[in-house]
């Protein structure tokens, strides 16, 4: 990505006349080490960038308040003051309309939304609780056994079964509240592109 961005600041910042920062410090940073796809947007007083990174995003949130950061996010990139939009696709960085970066938001922001669809449907507070409980219950150094034996038992019920099916379960340790089991579970969801799809 380093080619991307000594391209992309050989292109904007001799067009900035204040907050070089943006470009010099923010957008390397946010560039550093990422593969993926972008768009930039960029304006005489600053610059906006969207990775296309679904991890990038906060699922946990509530149905207005996800609207909401999705809002914020497109504003930022198509604020009335940027002028010029730079998209990569992972090889190339080319100079779009600002309907095109439109167009690529829409479609990124799709992805966005079923993926917070799915983690909806799995209803997390539920499969939370339940797992909170068996640390409660069992230990520190029992429970995650009696998860396992859960997994497969005919008496096991549906909220341990999806923390087999949709979850980095080895990852999830003990934890200490309700709070910091449900940030560990959303930070070990295992999205497949089949399973997002359906829950769309």
């Amino acid at each position: 990505m380093v080619g991307a961005y000594n391209k992309l600041k050989k292109l904007v910042l001799p067009t900035m006349t204040n907050y070089q920062d943006d470009i010099l410090v923010h957008d390397k940073n946010q560039l550093k080490g990422f593969k993926g796809s972008f768009i930039h947007g960029s304006r005489v007083t600053g610059t906006d960038i969207v990775r296309f990174k679904l991890e990038d995003y906060k699922y946990n949130l509530s149905e207005v308040k996800f609207a909401e950061m999705l809002k914020d996010s497109n504003l930022f990139l198509l604020r009335k003051e940027n002028k010029s939009f730079y998209y990569f696709d992972g090889e190339h960085l080319e100079l779009i309309t600002k309907t095109k970066a439109e167009s690529l938001l829409k479609l990124f922001y799709k992805e966005v939304e079923r993926r917070y669809e799915f983690t909806r449907m799995l209803k997390m507070d539920d499969i939370a609780y339940e797992l909170y409980s068996m640390m409660t219950n069992y230990g520190k150094f029992k429970w995650k056994r009696k998860m396992k034996d859960d997994f497969d038992s005919c008496c096991g019920n549906s909220e341990i079964r999806r923390v087999r099916n949709y979850f980095d379960y080895d990852k999830i340790k003990f934890a200490e509240s309700l709070e910091d089991l449900t940030k560990a579970l959303y930070e070990n969801i295992l999205f497949s592109d089949e399973d997002v799809k359906i829950a769309a």
